[in-house]
């Protein structure tokens, strides 16, 4: 395990604090440690799995955005849901892209995403570190890298958009790839960034259960202003904010099964529940939403 000296975005040493003890739920059943930095207030994962390691914690026929066959019913659920979610995302990010917008998703998994701007005659590539993953998507015609340091080496300045749903949460240097993002990026390109909003009304109930700590897959635990900061570093500007609601609802789910202290159709009725006060809060302005997406475009500095 790696442990931490300074703070992953603000750089500053000696100023975390204990915060949240989470287990993983996902792989091992180990209780892992996050802290929260004095200066900047991010929260992130310390100490955690070494970089060369880190496979290790993906594997898991559970982890279904790395699957397009998934056997539960809750991942098939979430299988639907993803591919409605590719449609409400196209439709957001469709006002930013001309036709003949070329678009990089970072951490595309199988492609899913990929696949359907495909059907709209968007021109397409992805991201992706998992071997298994990135085979699924290249069986869907995706041409797929495993990094983005391989791309920055061959496609400077080629892409109209660039995406990072629930992905930015799990690199080690957030400030880093999204300044490579930045040099992928066509000067009037836009970015567009997805994570959970670790302050978010869903995460204040759940606590230590929330089911979005995912550590130790989940290096950095984001609010929204600790996430702006990480886009500004990186030279980025915000262009607009957008939220995922659907998330709230399957964060709950997974959240209650953490818990595992209802039975289930009780369980199931208190998170759809607490998905709902977590969206009708977010609409409020009253807590960030459980996901929030960033719409931003390269800065002119």
């Amino acid at each position: 395990m790696e442990t931490l000296k300074k703070c992953p975005l603000c750089g500053a040493v000696g100023q975390a604090d204990p915060f949240i003890h989470a287990i993983d739920h996902l792989v091992t059943r180990k209780v892992f440690s996050t802290q929260k930095c004095r200066s900047c207030k991010l929260v992130y994962t310390n100490p955690r799995p070494f970089s060369r390691n880190m496979h290790q914690y993906y594997v898991s026929d559970r982890y279904v955005s790395h699957a397009d066959t998934p056997d539960r019913l809750l991942d098939r659920i979430y299988g639907l849901v993803r591919k409605v979610m590719a449609g409400r995302k196209i439709r957001m990010m469709r006002p930013c892209l001309t036709k003949s917008a070329t678009i990089l998703d970072v951490g595309c998994g199988t492609g899913v995403f990929l696949h359907a701007l495909q059907k709209k005659g968007y021109h397409v590539m992805g991201v992706e570190p998992g071997k298994k993953a990135a085979e699924l998507a290249a069986s869907k015609g995706i041409v797929v890298r495993g990094s983005l340091e391989e791309l920055a080496a061959e496609s400077p300045h080629t892409f109209d958009a660039i995406t990072l749903w629930h992905v930015l949460e799990h690199i080690a240097d957030p400030v880093g790839q999204l300044g490579i993002c930045r040099q992928l990026l066509k000067p009037t390109g836009v970015l567009l960034v997805a994570t959970p909003m670790c302050n978010s009304f869903d995460a204040a109930f759940y606590k230590q259960h929330w089911a979005a700590w995912d550590v130790p897959r989940h290096l950095m635990h984001f609010t929204p202003e600790t996430l702006q900061s990480a886009l500004q570093k990186a030279g980025f500007a915000m262009l607009k904010t957008r939220m995922l609601p659907f998330d709230a609802f399957y964060i709950s789910i997974l959240s209650e099964q953490n818990m595992q202290s209802w039975p289930k159709p009780l369980a199931l009725l208190r998170a759809l529940f607490i998905g709902m006060l977590s969206n009708i809060s977010a609409a409020a302005s009253l807590k960030p939403a459980s996901s929030k997406v960033m719409v931003c475009q390269p800065s002119a500095h």
